[in-house]
């Protein structure tokens, strides 16, 4: 499967990596993708619908999610009507 593709794939490069004394790449999931993508996505100041669209989620769940991420939004606002009137 995909997922076991992926596993090995790290585990593969990790085997290398240790070989020349680099730095390894900690083993995730999958599913982590998902989030670093939709959290990519929410800092980039893309639109609510259109991440949970691509994510196939609602905005409800999307904002229950990823929360955090939307923490600075009201800054922003103010931030961008400041601008606008200064």
């Amino acid at each position: 499967t995909f997922r076991r593709h992926f596993h090995n794939s790290i585990i593969s490069l990790n085997e290398e990596l240790n070989k020349k004394g680099l730095f390894e790449l900690p083993v995730i999931h999958i599913h982590c993708l998902r989030h670093s993508h939709a959290s990519y996505l929410i800092s980039k100041k893309m639109y609510d619908y259109d991440i949970a669209k691509r994510l196939g989620d609602t905005v409800d769940t999307l904002h229950k999610t990823y929360a955090h991420w939307f923490e600075n939004a009201e800054d922003d606002i103010l931030n961008a009507l400041n601008d606008d009137f200064q």
